[in-house]
């Protein structure tokens, strides 16, 4: 499974990166908005997409990079599952989201920053629901 990182913390992205190479996962990563986008969209689609809310840098919020992938025009990268990262508990991350129209519609899973085995456990579940739908 090829996993795309939007986080712009650099340690919490190497960690995680290192996280999901040693669980058997392709991993490529963006320290912003805008390059995630980009990757998305990019000839090497991820098969899931970990990102971080609370992005600082390239201008665009976690929430402006759902809203983009919920919205944009090609339905391959609107499908892309996608695992939030974030200190906010899911309950202020879905009043937050309810504001967006779409934004939650693809999301997956929302966990929290400091929960490694949480993340590979809902990297591991999605994988085995894409594994169901395509058999």
């Amino acid at each position: 499974m090829l996993i795309l990182i939007i986080e712009d913390e650099d340690a919490l992205r190497l960690a995680f990166e290192r996280l999901m190479t040693q669980s058997g996962h392709r991993v490529i990563a963006a320290s912003d908005g805008p390059t995630g986008l980009a990757m998305m969209r990019g000839p090497e689609r991820p098969n899931l997409i970990v990102l971080d809310m609370i992005l600082d840098s390239g201008g665009m919020s976690g929430w402006d990079v759902a809203e983009k992938k919920s919205n944009d025009d090609d339905p391959s990268v609107r499908e892309i599952p996608t695992i939030i990262l974030s200190g906010l508990n899911a309950v202020e991350i879905r009043a937050r989201g309810m504001r967006k129209t779409n934004v939650l519609s693809d999301i997956r899973v929302i966990i929290s920053k400091v929960d490694p085995d949480g993340l590979l456990s809902a990297i591991g579940h999605i994988e085995a629901l894409k594994h169901i739908e395509l058999h």
